[in-house]
């Protein structure tokens, strides 16, 4: 999803790639979610790759943020760290 300073939200849909690490962010309040907010580690490199340059250059463009569904967190990828 693409947050924009505007009363708008864009999205779209890529791949990761390969080795790719997410971080999730939000308080899980449901035992069995759905589906995840997640930011990437590596931010910079995974915004210039799903989010086209056009869209990064408008001065409302303010960021972006993943949205994973469970199933596909559970079968790409694997739990390297949790906080306590």
């Amino acid at each position: 999803m693409t947050n924009w300073a505007k009363p708008f939200t864009g999205g779209g849909k890529g791949t990761l790639k390969s080795g790719e690490q997410v971080r999730i962010t939000q308080e899980m309040l449901d035992p069995r979610p759905i589906g995840f907010y997640a930011q990437a580690v590596n931010y910079a490199d995974v915004e210039r790759q799903l989010v086209p340059s056009d869209e990064r250059a408008d001065p409302s463009y303010s960021g972006f943020s993943l949205s994973l569904k469970t199933s596909e967190l559970d079968g790409n990828f694997k739990l390297i760290h949790e906080d306590p």
